[in-house]
């Protein structure tokens, strides 16, 4: 599982940092994207697996949908702070950059085991 997680994390801060990167081509807020990364996608993960574990298969969906929305939300108020984007410029950031790692994850689960 461990594995798995850091897997998820890295294709996560490469696929949202590619896009920062490319959309506002600062470095500075690709490491602000990485550091919004680690704080929302272990959490994001670990507690996906524990609802899934805990509730049945039946709850991934339902869980998968909540926690993305706490990520997203999480992400805008790291990017409201760090770079000092207004509340809805940070709020469409962040939900444009969990719609690029969340197709990327989308598309590699049918080609990476355990994804």
């Amino acid at each position: 599982m461990l594995l798995t997680l850091l897997v998820c994390l890295v294709l996560t801060a490469a696929a949202e940092g590619l896009a920062m990167l490319l959309i506002f081509r600062s470095l500075r807020f690709v490491y602000y994207s990485l550091l919004a990364n680690l704080l929302t996608n272990p959490a994001l993960n670990v507690l996906l697996s524990l609802a899934t574990t805990l509730l049945g298969a039946s709850a991934y969906l339902p869980s998968l949908i909540l926690l993305e929305l706490a990520a997203v939300a999480a992400e805008t108020f790291v990017y409201r702070a760090l770079c000092d984007f207004m509340p809805l410029k940070a709020l469409g950031v962040s939900a444009l950059l969990n719609a690029v790692s969340f197709g990327l994850g989308l598309a590699l689960s049918g080609v990476i085991p355990g994804l």
